[in-house]
């Protein structure tokens, strides 16, 4: 008796946490992961192929976005963490990809509009942040048609126009044709006028 007495007991309270906590909703628990980790790329204007800004944008992709993110393919960060923390690492906690993957096994429920966060407010024109100062790097053709489909990588300098020491916190580099642009990396060269060095990758 005691042992069916104790074993009812438990699930009883298992159910009713069950109850209390209550399905993984885009609203309430995938919205904010995307807000804080996914939406820099995935809006209209920028990078990536579709928008994870609306829950109507987003749910046709529930099943692709739990593969991406179980696999870590999204979001994309190659940094070495052996070098330290960065501080604008998108990498998903695994409680993060544990909701995803549950919202998406739910069935991706909306859930309650109220329980959404307000919408992120993203600078003009595309950037991530808003930018002090804008400069037009070098022009780029891409071809047409390439060997196996690939672009080399090419190297473009872009002067700074800095005449004294300038404390810089973020670079960010904007493609004027994202179809065409695979990744770009970028570096600093203290010569007699001080540059920008950016290293990309296309395809045509």
């Amino acid at each position: 008796m005691k042992f069916w007495f104790c074993a009812g007991l438990a699930a009883a309270v298992f159910a009713s946490a069950a109850d209390v906590t209550g399905p993984v909703t885009f609203n309430k628990d995938v919205l904010p992961i995307l807000q804080k980790n996914c939406q820099g790329c995935h809006r209209p204007g920028n990078i990536a192929p579709m928008s994870f800004l609306t829950y109507e944008s987003t749910r046709p992709w529930a099943k692709a976005m739990k593969a991406a993110v179980l696999t870590r393919k999204m979001p994309p960060w190659f940094a070495d963490p052996q070098y330290g923390h960065f501080s604008n690492d998108p990498s998903l906690k695994p409680s993060e990809i544990e909701t995803i993957s549950n919202w998406a096994d739910g069935g991706a429920p909306q859930g309650d509009p109220k329980d959404a966060p307000p919408p992120l407010r993203w600078a003009e024109n595309g950037w991530i942040t808003k930018p002090d100062i804008i400069l037009k790097g070098a022009p780029y053709t891409v071809p047409a048609a390439a060997a196996k489909n690939v672009i080399e990588w090419m190297t473009l300098v872009t002067p700074t126009g800095f005449s004294k020491d300038t404390w810089v916190t973020s670079v960010e580099i904007k493609p004027s044709e994202l179809g065409v642009t695979h990744h770009m990396c970028i570096s600093y060269d203290v010569l007699s006028t001080p540059r920008f060095e950016s290293s990309g990758l296309a395809w045509p």
